[in-house]
């Protein structure tokens, strides 16, 4: 006996909503929240928005200095990579409500020896690693 599988094309819908379990739990949470985070897109750019947590804003300040460092061609000293970092940071800050006042001190001490560690050990892994262009 022989299984036969039909050849008639497969239909999709167009514009089909693809929930995963996230997503799904989202909606439930909070439908408007569910909204802006998975579906809307803004008309001009077409960009979603993206939910900013002082963690994930912490690690990309840390980023964007060891990125700026890198471009520099490794020839910064470690108080120019902290003087952007910390021009970084404040143009963040600036912008407002991501960082209550009482958090900030604890999120910068975070991130120094994360800067510190990368820049004294730079010259070890250097060899390693070539240099990255961006």
């Amino acid at each position: 006996m022989q299984l036969v599988i039909s050849s008639q094309p497969k239909k999709y819908i167009k514009d089909a909503l693809w929930l995963s379990y996230t997503a799904l739990k989202d909606f439930l949470k909070c439908p408007r929240a569910y909204y802006l985070k998975n579906r809307y897109r803004n008309i001009e750019t077409g960009n979603r928005l993206q939910i900013a947590s002082a963690p994930m804003t912490l690690g990309s300040l840390v980023h964007d200095a060891i990125k700026w460092y890198l471009q520099t061609n490794r020839v910064a000293s470690l108080d120019d990579v902290i003087k952007k970092f910390r021009n970084h940071w404040l143009i963040r800050v600036r912008k407002g409500g991501l960082f209550p006042a009482k958090r900030r001190v604890i999120l910068v001490s975070a991130a120094w020896p994360c800067l510190i560690i990368f820049i004294k050990t730079e010259r070890f892994w250097r060899k390693i690693f070539p240099a990255l262009i961006f």
